[in-house]
């Protein structure tokens, strides 16, 4: 008795475009939360910044800077080493807003409000990347459809 065998290999897995599909997926899903993470930091600070006549202030007592909006402008997407990051480089001040400082430690003078105080920060990347972070998987199990069917062949 002679048994033969024969197997053939074909489809998305074997030629290399399930892989590709996957690849492109991820950089998409990425891209896709960076995006957001920008549009969403530039919203919250917008509601944050004390100078421009949030919490109590007034353009007479607390003016608005020359430079304001200078941090929220500035906050955009890179992509290092095939991950996404979202900065605000070169704002050199911006560790400071956000709270991680070794400076937010100092104990400093507030000229409305008495007694003295420090800073704590307005902690949008840590909130917004939290935020981002539960909403990560939803939104990759929604923009994966068309990847799907690209692997289908």
């Amino acid at each position: 008795m002679n048994i033969e065998i024969s197997t053939d290999f074909h489809g998305p897995v074997f030629d290399g475009i399930a892989k590709h599909e996957v690849s492109l997926f991820r950089q998409h899903v990425e891209d896709t939360l960076g995006d957001m993470g920008v549009s969403m930091i530039r919203a919250y600070l917008e509601t944050q910044y004390m100078y421009l006549g949030h919490h109590g202030g007034t353009p007479a007592f607390n003016p608005v800077p020359h430079n304001a909006g200078f941090l929220q402008a500035a906050i955009h997407k890179i992509d290092v080493n095939d991950v996404v990051i979202v900065t605000d480089d070169p704002v050199t001040y911006g560790a400071w807003i956000e709270g991680i400082d070794p400076m937010n430690l100092v104990v400093w003078p507030h000229h409305r409000n008495p007694p003295a105080r420090r800073f704590p920060g307005y902690h949008a990347f840590r909130k917004i990347g939290q935020s981002l972070d539960a909403m990560a998987t939803p939104i990759a199990y929604r923009e994966l459809p068309p990847y799907l069917t690209a692997m289908n062949g």
